[in-house]
């Protein structure tokens, strides 16, 4: 059983507008900012949601482990930088000042094009997901860690997996052969959204 669990909401205001400077620097303070508190009964329904036994992994980044704190105070997390959010650094040097979603947006894109600004590449991350999987495959695992992070891990899943996917009401449902193995996840941004991977028979 695999359980994603996104981190708590971050305090910090972005500005509408950024230097290529300004947006790396903000996006520094934003690892560094705090999280907001989490009620007792977002806890519960997300502790509802969890195995009796499980190993906890987080990221490296404080939004990340300071959720985990949060949920699990008994636990001592496993941290991997593999699990950390996907930076976006500045997609151009620019002293003019650019809207926010440019930087982002533009910034997203070169990541998907593997473009050498973006330091952490598309390739790179899904080796680093592959790496991950064969870590934690047949174990009770939980991971706190970042949206889309977890987005590109669940995409990796649904191509190693046949999947059962099931959001906002409605189903998508490609059917296996033999089921040999059955993941569950749980990505949790104190709601629930749940998606079931089936491992594909390689047997002849």
């Amino acid at each position: 059983m695999l359980i994603l669990i996104r981190h708590a909401h971050v305090l910090f205001n972005w500005e509408q507008k950024y230097t290529a400077m300004g947006f790396a620097q903000a996006q520094a303070e934003y690892d560094q900012a705090p999280i907001e508190q989490i009620n007792d009964s977002q806890l519960r329904s997300i502790r509802d949601e969890l195995p009796e036994y499980f190993e906890l992994y987080t990221s490296t980044l404080k939004r990340s482990i300071d959720t985990a704190v949060l949920l699990f105070p008994d636990k001592t997390p496993m941290r991997l930088p593999e699990l950390s959010e996907i930076p976006i650094y500045p997609y151009r040097d620019s002293d003019k000042p650019l809207s926010l979603w440019r930087w982002l947006f533009w910034g997203r894109m070169q990541w998907f094009c593997n473009n050498p600004r973006q330091e952490r590449t598309k390739r790179m991350v899904k080796h680093e997901v592959e790496a991950l999987i064969s870590l934690i495959e047949n174990k009770n695992t939980v991971i706190v860690g970042h949206g889309f992070q977890m987005r590109t891990m669940l995409s990796i899943l649904a191509r190693r997996y046949l999947y059962l996917f099931a959001y906002g009401g409605t189903a998508f449902h490609q059917k296996p052969n033999t089921v040999t193995q059955l993941f569950y996840t749980c990505l949790v941004n104190f709601s629930v959204k749940k998606t079931k991977f089936f491992a594909r028979n390689t047997a002849k």
